[in-house]
């Protein structure tokens, strides 16, 4: 019954071996683009949904990364000192993100931004969904539901 799907999320190296063969066996045939590299990050989740006979209906790996909107330049700025300010702040985001156990940060960019140079980039396509704050996280803002208005006031 559809009703009673149920979804969990556990670190890839919790799973159980044959849950990592399905995963891993179901990816070669999914065209989300999913890299097996990303197999190798460490802090690499999985979530799952599972039927109400405990059988796994779907998996989506689950990655923490750092987002990094396009840098605003100063106008005007010469192109060798926004290089090089690119290439520093590039270094600086490196070490936040290792700090953080993080191992990649994707760079959003407008769609009709010029290329970057090829090299260490990939070009992904990215969809955006905005997600509500809790009222737990004190995150009471526009898009907060009525019943937890009532409950609180």
């Amino acid at each position: 019954m559809i009703n009673n799907l149920r979804a969990h999320i556990a670190r890839f190296s919790e799973m159980s071996w044959p849950e990592r063969i399905n995963l891993k066996s179901w990816m070669k045939y999914s065209r989300s683009g999913f890299d097996p590299e990303n197999f190798n990050s460490p802090s690499l989740q999985v979530a799952s949904v599972t039927n109400e006979e405990g059988d796994v209906v779907c998996y989506a790996p689950i990655e923490s990364v750092l987002l990094v909107r396009a840098p605003a330049f100063r106008p005007n700025t010469p192109q060798a000192e926004a290089r090089k300010a690119g290439d520093v702040l590039d270094r600086k985001l490196e070490i936040q993100a290792q700090r953080a156990g993080i191992n990649k940060y994707l760079i959003m960019v407008s769609a009709n931004h010029q290329d970057l140079p090829d090299g260490d980039f990939k070009l992904m396509r990215v969809y955006e969904r905005l997600i509500a704050p809790s009222v737990s996280s004190g995150g009471m803002g526009l898009h907060h539901s009525p019943q937890a208005a009532h409950l609180l006031n």
